[in-house]
């Protein structure tokens, strides 16, 4: 009998093994269509006419997704990030089950943080928003409005400890991370000026900065009731950074990964005009890297001691022979992106032959069982 189980668990785990074998090959190369096709769009003019929406009660897309991200201020808020999630994904990563108070479609996020102040909250979509039919006037409760309409957009921000507003001109060519049917995902750089106002001060800003986009299906635009854990999308991965370059050029790089392992990487470098801009979509070999150097002494936690990770304190990416990043973190973590964290870093880059000592900004979140043990079991990498 003994001999026969363990045959029998040997069999199971082979077959799960190779089921997750053909998931992962199946899931890069939908990945690369969509990345690629994204690419292709990433070469033209953005249409004016592409529709901004949150798509509130929609039967297609499931949620959608803003984002701001200025990589770059000065002391003491180092960055800015807005991050809404309009409805929950159905993905592990991404999936805040405790904040829905009404149902996951109708359940937005909103965070909103720099180094010196940190907001995070929820509203419903269908109670407290309010959103213009062209989708040029969204105001995620009273803490947040996006307005205006391409290529100028305002940003304008009222929580506890932070206040806000940014006026942005966009640049004529979006970034396309991904485009298709079932799932769009886009950047647009601009310049921006503004201020931002805390209980000590108020601060003139003006730089470069992104305003993000994404729609994409979802199981609760067809069942609005959460998933339990093993049912959601098994995406337990997931990192993305802004690095400034210059007043005129940023690096974006982007992780993803499920059931433990890497579905793909982005590494994109642009410029306001487009001139030099380049690409790598890579889903098969190691010539895109993202490597933990070093970890937290301490798991990150959001405000009221929850959601435990442990966040980077050193790491590393980028393209090998063409661009290398090392990045340390040196703001506080802040909850918002999923179950994950965001933060401002010191970078060093190499790039072109060049040496630049910058910023970034960092999305960071790790579901993965190998995160779960490190946070459990205490293993620290350095």
């Amino acid at each position: 009998m003994e001999v026969r189980f363990d045959v029998r668990w040997f069999r199971v785990r082979r077959l799960r093994e190779v089921g997750t074998r053909l998931v992962l090959a199946a899931t890069r190369r939908i990945v690369l269509g969509f990345a690629e096709r994204g690419a292709e769009s990433s070469r033209r003019g953005f249409d004016s006419s592409y529709p901004l929406s949150p798509l509130p009660g929609d039967r297609f897309y499931g949620w959608t997704h803003y984002g701001v991200m200025i990589p770059n201020l000065a002391a003491p808020h180092q960055y800015l990030s807005v991050m809404v999630m309009a409805g929950m994904p159905g993905q592990r990563a991404f999936d805040v089950d405790d904040v829905v108070t009404t149902t996951p479609r109708d359940t937005a996020t909103v965070s909103i943080s720099t180094a010196a102040a940190a907001y995070y909250g929820t509203v419903s979509l269908g109670d407290d928003c309010a959103f213009g039919s062209a989708g040029d006037d969204l105001h995620f409760g009273a803490e947040l409005t996006i307005g205006g309409r391409y290529p100028e957009l305002f940003v304008a921000i009222d929580v506890p400890g932070l206040t806000a507003r940014l006026r942005f001109a966009l640049a004529e060519r979006a970034t396309w991370f991904v485009r298709g049917r079932p799932y769009d995902h886009l950047s647009l750089l601009g310049r921006y000026t503004g201020w931002i106002r805390t209980s000590d001060a108020r601060v003139d800003v003006s730089g470069a900065g992104n305003i993000e986009y994404a729609r994409c299906v979802g199981p609760y635009a067809l069942r609005d009731r959460l998933l339990p854990w093993r049912y959601k999308a098994p995406v337990d991965f997931f990192t993305y950074h802004v690095v400034e370059l210059s007043a005129d050029a940023q690096l974006l790089f982007c992780r993803v990964g499920i059931l433990g392992d890497r579905v793909g990487d982005l590494v994109q470098f642009r410029t306001q005009s487009g001139d030099g801009d380049w690409r790598v979509n890579e889903v098969a070999t190691d010539r895109t890297f993202y490597e933990v150097l070093e970890y937290q002494d301490l798991p990150t936690v959001d405000s009221v001691g929850r959601h435990e990770m442990l966040m980077p304190r050193r790491f590393r990416l980028g393209v090998r022979d063409r661009v290398t990043v090392i990045g340390t973190y040196d703001t506080p973590g802040r909850f918002g992106v999923g179950l994950g964290y965001i933060a401002g870093y010191r970078a060093q880059v190499d790039i072109a032959g060049r040496h630049i000592d910058t910023r970034g900004y960092a999305e960071y979140v790790d579901v993965t069982d190998e995160g779960t043990r490190r946070l459990s079991g205490g293993e620290f990498a350095g």
